[in-house]
């Protein structure tokens, strides 16, 4: 089984970070910076076609944490924290974290990735 860490990051005054690409990649953890306190978001989008070389903007939606149950939500109180959203992203090639509100500072976050074996 092979791994692969990446990170993310959330710019100043921002409340969207970067992608991380999961062609052929689990996400199995995420680890979180210290955040000005609020709650956090995964936004997911589907495979691009072959005209795109990423998502649109637009194409990210929040994922739900149950079909009815609302978006997955993490309360990211002051401090920082670790979390995997385990089996909920099958199916997506691109993800992001989106915060409550914007943050104060930079912010980079550390994603832990896990190689599909065929």
């Amino acid at each position: 089984m092979s791994y692969s860490v990446q990170t993310l990051t959330l710019a100043q005054s921002a409340s969207v970070s970067g992608a991380v690409d999961l062609t052929a990649f689990e996400l199995v953890g995420i680890d979180v910076p210290v955040l000005t306190s609020c709650d956090l978001y995964l936004q997911v989008a589907p495979a691009v076609d072959r005209s795109q070389t990423a998502p649109l903007s637009a194409s990210y939606k929040r994922l739900w944490a149950a079909l009815g149950g609302g978006a997955l939500t993490i309360n990211a109180a002051l401090g920082s924290l670790s979390f995997s959203p385990g089996a909920l992203l099958g199916g997506f090639q691109y993800a992001r974290v989106e915060t409550g509100v914007a943050q104060a500072a930079a912010r980079t976050f550390t994603v832990a990735l896990k190689k599909y074996s065929r």
